[in-house]
């Protein structure tokens, strides 16, 4: 299951993708079809393994943004400041600012504003002494982070990333109870069909 998000929790545009996926596979029992399936955990994805899926992605994108003309390449960006930063160069840099997620002006200006991010959960799984043993990684842009897991059984866990990732554009609770049925319905989806599976979020 997957869902696009095009704003990150400021409501800055940030496209991104919140995906859910098994953490292994369903298989007959000594390949006998009649049998019935089983899921088998698959390893911890390593950061190669990350690292390898965020060249992949990085180069598609590459090739989508060449058709169109453009380029994750700095230098072979077009160079012309665009109308507003000529029109309105201060009101083009407080754009620029809110849209990198820095403060214009005070004790942090040009630092990211301080943010306290607290979990009411503990880890699902006791995180790796070594952040280099994670499976979290970045290549051109492109960063994949793998290391929120929740067993298939755990209801309240898979039902908190299901509504993280099907969150509304804005802040706030949904008001129409149509999004929240939306939700429900995916919720009962994943927990019908995947009840004994291990679910890993990225």
């Amino acid at each position: 299951m997957a869902a696009v998000q095009r704003t990150d929790s400021a409501l800055r545009l940030n496209v991104h993708f919140h995906s859910l996926v098994l953490d292994g596979v369903y298989v007959h029992e000594n390949d006998d079809p009649r049998s019935p399936l089983e899921f088998r955990e698959l390893d911890t994805p390593t950061r190669t393994d990350i690292a390898e899926v965020a060249a992949r992605t990085a180069a598609r994108v590459e090739k989508l943004l060449r058709a169109h003309g453009k380029s994750l390449d700095p230098e072979l960006v077009e160079d012309t400041p665009p109308e507003l930063a000529l029109d309105e160069p201060g009101l083009a840099a407080c754009y620029a600012a809110a849209a990198q997620g820095l403060s214009v002006s005070g004790d942090r200006a040009g630092q990211p504003p301080l943010r306290l991010i607290a979990s009411p959960d503990p880890p699902a799984r006791p995180r790796a002494v070594d952040a280099t043993d994670q499976p979290i990684a970045e290549v051109r842009g492109i960063n994949i982070h793998a290391v929120q897991v929740v067993d298939g059984r755990d209801r309240r866990r898979v039902e908190r990333l299901c509504k993280y990732i099907t969150r509304p554009r804005r802040a706030g609770p949904p008001r129409a109870p149509r999004g929240r049925q939306a939700r429900a319905d995916v919720q009962e989806g994943v927990a019908r069909r995947h009840a004994s599976a291990r679910v890993r979020a990225s």
